[in-house]
């Protein structure tokens, strides 16, 4: 799960939910879609091969590769991920 400030698949006329073959991300959805506010939380899960390598991969490369193919889908989307405790998107 990753944070962002705001929701720009919203914007873009979505509602988080993706399928897709991108590096990096396979299934994306909206983690709370009715939460209030202009903050929003997207889940992605990785399974097969992508899966199997999560735990050989620092977090924040997979936060990268991750933000890097929903860009292709989702303009905006690193630009708007939370950075609480550094430079670096954070996971929710």
């Amino acid at each position: 799960m990753v944070s962002f400030d705001s929701r720009p698949w919203v914007t873009a006329g979505g509602n988080g939910a993706a399928y897709t073959d991108q590096a990096g991300v396979q299934v994306v959805w909206e983690t709370n879609p009715t939460n209030a506010g202009p903050a929003g939380v997207l889940t992605d899960y990785a399974s097969a091969e992508r899966g199997a390598n999560l735990t050989s991969q620092p977090l924040q490369t997979q936060i990268d590769a991750f933000l890097a193919g929903t860009e292709a889908f989702w303009p905006g989307l690193t630009a708007a991920a939370s950075r609480p405790g550094g430079p670096g998107p954070g996971i929710a």
